[in-house]
């Protein structure tokens, strides 16, 4: 996969308020600030009730039963150090450097990739692939759920530093939240395992429940830009939902189809043939 190289003019990184959680902004779609080491790439949680951000991980995809899951590399950013400004006038570094949980001197050598999961994949993993404590998990907390479909992740490998070649990146979702990394450029691959906690920003996807009975689901991104659910769709759980409910609504269609086709009327019973009349015979 080829990775378009974006410039400070492509994203940027700031804090709207005290009260309010820092932002990264890459070509307009906003993520997250993660600080808490709950949110990683393909996480099942929950979001903050009261103000409508934060997330709470109940689980990882290898937890649900979905084993390694192709990630989409969006971007690499070569230096870190090249967002700084940022942040706000008075960013550095060094004020950076806590609030991110790395040393200074690691991360003046950092690079950033911004993985996402295929969101055309999303919704059959979750109907077709999700095991049963996932899908309790979901039923349980309804609405409240929510899927981490794209991260901003911290990366140390000076191949990512590259301006000159050429890369191909390619990445991958392990195990617990990890994630392979292979780079091919005019040298062998270089391949690294990232913590799933390197990732310091992140994004989440909602479900929309078919309306009336929830009997279909889809995974729809998280974006105040952009309806929350397609035409037919709600975000709200319908009541007493449950999954056995997924496809029901078709079988009734089809069974309502069925009693209303009518009946053939019986064919008449052939009458027998008259006999014609004999002549009386003269004796």
């Amino acid at each position: 996969m080829m990775i378009r190289l974006f410039s400070i003019t492509a994203m940027s990184i700031f804090t709207i308020s005290c009260s309010a959680p820092a932002y990264f902004s890459f070509q307009s779609l906003s993520y997250f600030d993660n600080t808490s080491s709950q949110a990683q790439v393909g996480n099942l949680g929950i979001r903050a009730k009261s103000a409508k951000f934060g997330f709470h991980r109940g689980a990882f995809l290898s937890d649900c039963g979905v084993k390694e899951v192709p990630l989409h590399v969006d971007s690499r950013i070569p230096f870190f150090k090249s967002v700084v400004p940022s942040f706000g006038e008075e960013a550095s570094l060094e004020k950076l450097s806590p609030h991110l949980g790395y040393e200074l001197e690691v991360l003046e050598r950092m690079s950033v990739l911004v993985l996402s999961v295929d969101p055309m994949k999303l919704t059959p993993m979750v109907k077709d692939d999700f095991n049963d404590t996932c899908k309790a998990y979901i039923q349980r907390n309804g609405d409240a759920s929510r899927l981490v479909t794209s991260v901003a992740v911290l990366v140390d490998l000076p191949i990512l530093q590259e301006t000159k070649v050429d890369l191909r990146v390619h990445a991958v979702l392990h195990h617990t939240g990890h994630i392979g990394i292979e780079v091919v450029g005019e040298r062998k691959p270089v391949k690294q395992v990232v913590s799933p906690n390197a990732g310091f920003a992140y994004r989440y996807a909602h479900l929309c429940w078919k309306e009336e009975f929830g009997s279909d689901i889809l995974v729809r991104a998280s974006d105040k830009n952009y309806a929350a659910c397609p035409d037919g769709y709600d975000e709200s759980v319908p009541e007493n939902w449950t999954w056995s409910v997924i496809g029901q609504e078709d079988v009734v269609d089809e069974g309502a189809d069925k009693e209303e086709a009518p009946a053939e009327p019986p064919a008449e019973a052939e009458k027998p043939a008259e006999e014609a009349p004999q002549e009386a015979v003269e004796a």
